[in-house]
């Protein structure tokens, strides 16, 4: 008897594991971290993981941002531009005339905050209006920046610069972001409302709480994350580009679902989100190692996400068989 509640525990600690919502990012992340390493050794030196990870951070923001919106049981179109008019404002602006380009950063916070109110206000769907919100941000980016150029502000460069004794500045970075967010979404009481308005927001009304109120608070992060998305993609590209981040937009979805999130809203795991980032961009310097062709990259991760999604399919199908 003893023996076979052992083995049902045994049993039941491993379909938990093997059902956790991190537990797919993460073997991901390490299998496609080892043939890294295999190919190219140098990655586990300090300054290897400094490199890569500096690369990853704009994607991790960009994910994190995504998250915010499909918690809400949305999706960001437009934030490939959104994250390029960013990167504009930081690598002109701020540059230039810091305060004006605080206001201009703020002012940006605010129109994502707009778009959760157009959203629920007039009932537009949020393909819809984060589409043409894309038209926008890419418009005011040429405007400010026709052509490449600009710089990094020098104190956010030097900030990048820092180095941190035995983990990287960046590795610290992804690991704080992750954690902030889960302890916004998991451990403070309006957390559960930013989750409960993607989840049941009949509930979350009935509660005493306000459904667009909590809904612009989501776009509200979202749109810090594409700050500091934005931000950081500054810092690695070191200029100003209208173009160059568009690629952002379908990387941070694919991210999102590789990290655990449900597209229907209300469930995310953060640390998923953080891991499958690095997953994502392992991803793309191994294909590029491998000298494999710019066009079949893209086909290659979504291979690897129709797997992803395949697996998840069956272990949850297992889950309820167990269950039932």
């Amino acid at each position: 008897m003893e023996k076979k509640e052992r083995e049902e525990k045994k049993n039941g600690l491993l379909h938990q594991i093997l059902t956790s919502r991190i537990t797919l990012p993460l073997l991901t992340m390490l299998v496609i971290f080892l043939a890294n390493v295999v190919n190219n050794p140098n990655m586990l030196s300090y300054m290897g993981l400094r490199m890569k990870m500096n690369s990853t951070l704009p994607l991790i923001f960009a994910a994190l941002g995504q998250m915010f919106i499909i918690l809400s049981g949305d999706c960001d179109m437009g934030n490939g531009y959104s994250i390029a008019l960013v990167n504009v404002l930081v690598g002109t602006i701020l540059t230039g005339n810091p305060l004006v380009g605080l206001v201009g950063l703020l002012i940006f916070i605010a129109a994502y905050m707009g778009m959760a109110a157009l959203i629920h206000l007039r009932n537009i769907p949020a393909i819809v209006v984060t589409l043409g919100a894309q038209f926008v941000w890419y418009g005011i980016a040429l405007i400010l920046c026709p052509t490449p150029g600009g710089s990094c502000p020098e104190m956010i460069s030097n900030f990048f610069k820092l180095k941190t004794p035995v983990i990287p500045l960046p590795i610290i970075i992804a690991v704080l972001a992750g954690l902030v967010c889960w302890m916004i979404l998991y451990r403070t009481r309006y957390g559960m409302v930013m989750r409960g308005i993607g989840n049941n927001p009949n509930s979350v009304e009935r509660s005493g709480w306000n459904y667009l109120t909590a809904k612009m608070v989501n776009y509200g992060m979202a749109g810090l994350m594409v700050v500091l998305a934005g931000m950081t993609y500054t810092v690695s590209c070191n200029g100003a580009d209208a173009n160059s981040s568009v690629n952002y937009c379908m990387l941070s979805i694919a991210t999102v679902i590789l990290g655990g999130c449900e597209m229907a809203g209300g469930v995310v795991a953060p640390a998923g989100v953080v891991i499958a980032a690095v997953a994502m961009n392992l991803i793309n310097s191994l294909l590029t190692a491998m000298k494999v062709d710019s066009n079949y990259q893209t086909a290659i991760i979504g291979l690897i996400l129709i797997g992803v999604l395949a697996f998840k399919f069956i272990i949850h199908r297992k889950g309820a068989s167990r269950n039932e």
